[in-house]
């Protein structure tokens, strides 16, 4: 699935929603940071944010950088690093929905 919006920002925020969601459903009691790799990319589609199946409905996709991000879920904090170790957005998950 390729979700968008306007600001990476806003895509942060709804993919670590939804990184968290699937983590606490399946294993809720994990007491551990699972870290993981999220590129992010330029494209062009109609609308402000889209959820996009089929990347061939996306035009003039381009590489724009790779997001670290690192979740507790039972400690109910992510992170989100655009250099390796230094965070950029840090939040309690759980309040994003």
């Amino acid at each position: 699935m390729w979700y968008s919006s306007l600001d990476v920002e806003t895509t942060v925020h709804e993919t670590a929603w939804h990184w968290y969601r699937f983590v606490t459903d399946s294993c809720p009691a994990e007491d551990r940071e699972i870290r993981t790799e999220r590129r992010v990319f330029d494209v062009r589609c109609d609308g402000t944010n889209a959820a996009v199946f089929k990347p061939e409905r996306l035009s003039n996709v381009r590489d724009r950088m790779l997001l670290t991000y690192r979740l507790n879920a039972a400690r109910d904090t992510f992170v989100a690093e655009r250099t390796p170790g230094r965070k950029w957005i840090r939040l309690a998950p759980s309040s994003l929905g």
